[in-house]
């Protein structure tokens, strides 16, 4: 089932590298190294876009909701701004260096930091309920199970650290890459964990076992995001090679691959998401956001 991608539209408002994607519905926003948040929307079949923020500094991740879009930047600021009235509400110093990701649920903002901490957020009033300080680490990369009762973090130390999300306790914790975990996500059909690393490897954990299940070179360096599609069992991957790939996690076929190699503009690709499982949106170096639509053929 080779696949290919099919471009529908392409934005190229931000004047800088492209860092972070969120989703919600129809509605997307982007952040980058040129300080500019964009909104993008989707109405009748037809894609149109607005210059949302202006950040004193870089943006590095952004998630939103019904009412509020989070903004995480290079200093460890988050921006909460009233998503209908596109106003800054409140700003807060939550970590002491850059925010890699931020994941909302269950009334809580989660957020991790280059500063090695993973902070709780109270999502109405951005009150901290809770610090886990796990020492001097980079974490780029956390996901929820299936059940969202545990939480996957990665750091570039290596580890990937599970807890369990009612009182945070560190139930497992295992070294993965040697040279860095960049990415995680959830495998829901097998109930593994699945991780990138700056080795262009993805590996698979069962947290009852001490070593990985199965591991393969997917990519010659950075794994910056893993996506899959739970019902189709596709792995999606993108990574600082440039490249963008798809793989049939039941054979490991790579079913697609968009890269330099095959006259594609991309530079390192730093995020990717799926719009309802048949559109596949690309963001990095090359500023532009790239939505394309997921092709198959027998």
């Amino acid at each position: 089932m080779p696949i290919e991608l099919q471009s529908i539209d392409q934005f190229d408002f931000h004047q800088a590298p492209i860092y972070g994607l969120a989703q919600f519905e129809n509605e997307l926003f982007s952040v980058g190294a040129d300080r500019q948040v964009f909104h993008y929307w989707l109405d009748d079949n037809q894609w149109y876009a607005e210059l949302w923020a202006i950040l004193p500094t870089s943006g590095f991740c952004c998630c939103f909701n019904s009412k509020n879009v989070f903004v995480g930047d290079s200093k460890g600021t988050i921006y909460v701004f009233d998503r209908h009235q596109k106003q800054l509400q409140k700003a807060i110093q939550a970590h002491q260096s850059g925010i890699l990701k931020m994941l909302i649920w269950d009334d809580e903002l989660w957020s991790i930091g280059q500063d090695g901490t993973i902070n709780i957020w109270e999502l109405s009033t951005l009150k901290n309920n809770r610090s886990i300080i796990l020492g001097d680490v980079k974490l780029r990369d956390m996901s929820w199970d299936n059940t969202h009762s545990n939480l996957g973090v990665i750091g570039l130390d290596g580890y990937l650290r599970i807890f369990e999300k009612e009182w945070m306790n560190e139930w497992h914790t295992q070294m993965t890459h040697l040279t860095g975990g960049t990415s995680v996500c959830y495998w829901d059909q097998k109930k593994l964990w699945i991780t990138g690393g700056k080795d262009g490897m993805i590996q698979f954990w069962d947290p009852s076992q001490s070593h990985s299940l199965f591991d393969f070179q997917a990519h010659k360096s950075n794994v910056y995001r893993l996506l899959i599609d739970q019902d189709r069992q596709i792995l999606w991957t993108c990574s600082l090679d440039k490249s963008v790939k798809a793989w049939d996690i039941r054979t490991w076929e790579c079913l697609g691959k968009w890269d330099k190699m095959n006259q594609s503009v991309f530079r390192s690709v730093n995020d990717i998401l799926l719009l309802d499982k048949d559109l596949l949106v690309i963001a990095g170096d090359n500023k532009k956001i790239d939505v394309t639509k997921i092709c198959f053929f027998k």
